[in-house]
């Protein structure tokens, strides 16, 4: 659909597929975590956890790896059939470079969101609100040289 977006612009599209493939992968990591977080709190599980407190390593970490294979198959699948079709195969290995950071932010994200909608209506609402926010701050839809640059920078604030 971005593609579709920024057809017949001067846009690249190369960019805006990477950009949307590694958005929708984070995104979908995102999901997977809350997912089966979310799950074992539906079946009633959740507070057996909560009480014994395992290990990270017996409880989050395979949520984490599944993720992660989620979002590994979706990248890499779709990024390379997009790249071939682009004919920029040359830039599949940038792709490969990407996923530990892209897994990284799935991750923490993904943690984050499902441990904030712990016990809510709707625990899902952080999710939510990150995987819409991540397409639009990813600079997919719209460059990110071509947001306005104000006299207030984040350089000029931090220095």
């Amino acid at each position: 659909m971005f593609l579709l977006i920024v057809y017949n612009s001067n846009q690249n599209y190369t960019r805006t597929l990477l950009g949307t493939v590694i958005t929708s992968g984070i995104a979908s990591g995102i999901g997977v975590t809350c997912a089966s977080f979310i799950y074992d709190q539906d079946i009633g599980i959740s507070d057996d956890i909560a009480s014994i407190r395992p290990a990270f390593s017996k409880y989050w970490l395979p949520k984490f790896i599944i993720a992660a294979i989620t979002l590994t198959v979706e990248i890499l699948t779709l990024g390379g059939i997009g790249l071939i079709t682009l004919n920029e195969a040359k830039l599949f290995p940038k792709l490969l470079l990407s996923l530990p950071l892209a897994i990284l932010i799935s991750s923490t994200l993904g943690y984050v969101s499902a441990i904030t909608g712990f016990r809510h209506e709707n625990p899902y609402w952080l999710a939510n609100i990150i995987t819409g926010s991540l397409v639009l701050l990813s600079g997919v839809i719209i460059s990110i040289t071509q947001y306005p640059f104000g006299s207030v920078s984040l350089r000029n604030y931090f220095l």
